[in-house]
């Protein structure tokens, strides 16, 4: 999963072809604002659904076509007139109707999309897209039936509260402003949803082969307990034929306070073995004269937190100088006959 492209296209764009015709329909005749409005979104509809090169989802133009194609329908009601005084609202109601209608395939949806051959990338992307379709269609449905509700109480008003000038903002200007409006509201929180994302870190996701597969953020991985497979280096520290090792930390997913090898890390993603032990020895000041690493093992680990895909390496250190800068306040040089001494007794 590639951290520059996880943040979902704005699904409120969508609602572009219904605007259209919203804005059409104050200069032209209801049948050519139709038109032009349905040709638009077929092509929206092309860029974003067919066109190889799009590699977002545009959800919310499903509803947008289904609600002009809904419209269509009242043409056979008007009896050969190319204006209609109604035409916002009833486009506005059509759409209101169309996504209350969308609520019931939002399970569905997601359920097929889980139980689908997709990588895991390409079902994050959707599940993500569906799931702002839905925040977005929640926003478009309060705000139009609190428009609606505006009109119906202008509506009522007495005569001398009523002039032309409110009259067309009512009718005209406000259905617009409230469309645009959550467009820009929800491209300013996907821009600040980037931010947070360019700072995120991303662990690869394994399959039983260790073949990876796709990735997830580092923050969610505790909120997928054992959904997933995740690479892991250990390193083991050897210096004169004994082995260096340390005590875990009270908060670690595996056996919290015993001893175990110094160095155990999540390999993040798109970063190499190789690159991660050049890592361990820049940040003691390791020359590489002063060491030797060989990979030893790699083996399945699981407990009721964690899946990790091991892979362990030895560090084999030739001086008494270097083994130093390696030395933590809980760690200790340990002979063979000690480890020997205690195992079974849950030290290690």
């Amino acid at each position: 999963m590639n951290k520059k492209n996880k943040v979902p296209t704005n699904q409120a764009l969508g609602l572009l072809p219904v605007l259209s015709f919203m804005v059409l329909d104050n200069f032209v005749t209801s049948v050519l604002s139709y038109v032009i409005s349905i040709l638009f979104c077929v092509v929206c509809i092309f860029m974003f659904h067919f066109w190889k090169r799009s590699r977002s989802y545009q959800f919310m133009l499903i509803p947008s076509a289904v609600t002009l194609v809904l419209y269509s329908f009242t043409f056979i009601f008007r009896g050969g007139t190319n204006n209609f005084d109604g035409s916002t609202i009833l486009i506005i109601l059509f759409l209101i109707f169309t996504l209350g209608f969308l609520r019931f395939f939002r399970r569905p949806m997601l359920r097929y999309i889980s139980r689908s051959d997709y990588s895991i990338n390409k079902q994050f992307v959707l599940k993500t897209s569906f799931r702002e379709l839905y925040f977005v269609s929640d926003l478009i449905q309060c705000f139009y039936l609190g428009y609606l509700v505006i009109l119906l109480i202008y509506y009522f008003c007495p005569l001398p509260f009523k002039n032309d000038l409110l009259q067309r903002f009512l009718f005209n200007q406000l259905d617009l402003i409230i469309g645009l409006s959550i467009i820009l509201y929800e491209q300013i929180r996907l821009n600040r949803m980037r931010k947070r994302f360019r700072s995120e870190t991303w662990l690869p996701v394994l399959n039983e082969q260790g073949k990876i597969t796709g990735c997830i953020a580092h923050s969610t991985k505790n909120l997928q307990t054992r959904k997933y497979y995740h690479p892991v280096i250990r390193v083991a520290i050897i210096h004169k034929g004994m082995l260096y090792l340390t005590t875990r930390n009270n908060q670690c997913d595996i056996s919290p306070g015993l001893i175990d090898y110094p160095y155990c890390s999540y390999v993040l993603f798109r970063q190499s073995m190789s690159r991660m032990l050049q890592n361990i020895a820049d940040s003691n000041h390791m020359k590489e004269t002063d060491y030797s690493v060989r990979p030893l093992t790699q083996y399945h680990f699981e407990n009721e937190k964690v899946k990790h895909f091991v892979n362990l390496y030895a560090f084999h250190i030739f001086s008494d100088e270097a083994m130093e800068r390696f030395k933590m306040e809980t760690g200790k040089l340990w002979t063979t006959q000690q480890i020997e001494d205690n195992l079974g007794k849950a030290v290690f």
